[in-house]
């Protein structure tokens, strides 16, 4: 059973799901806005370590192979770290990727660009 404060999230999700420009989700994120219909059709990965509690919605295209997968305005990925890899390559897709690669080189980060 969801608690109140997941469900209320979810409710948020689903009505303002046509408004979102962009959407990002880290590790079992992507098994709520996937349960809030956001997903439905898209390409998507979530946590390996719960991967079948968080994939079991049938009209995602569940990549599980990846740490991250971007569909378009969305971006999912597998676990916290390579949350930060969603992170950079949505920085790169919203500003530019030179704007990824020069806050990555600030924070002395080295971003995995390869999505497997």
């Amino acid at each position: 059973m969801m608690k109140q404060s997941s469900m209320m999230l979810l409710h948020l999700f689903q009505k303002r799901n046509a408004t979102f420009k962009y959407f990002r989700s880290v590790c079992t994120e992507s098994a709520m806005i996937a349960t809030a219909s956001i997903l439905d059709g898209r390409k998507a990965t979530s946590t390996k370590c719960a991967w079948s509690l968080g994939t079991s919605d049938k009209d995602v295209n569940w990549v599980r192979k990846a740490r991250r997968v971007v569909d378009s305005n969305i971006c999912s990925s597998s676990n916290v770290s390579a949350g930060m890899d969603t992170t950079y390559a949505f920085i790169s897709i919203i500003f530019s990727p030179n704007i990824a690669k020069e806050l990555a080189n600030v924070m002395e980060y080295e971003s995995h660009t390869n999505s497997e």
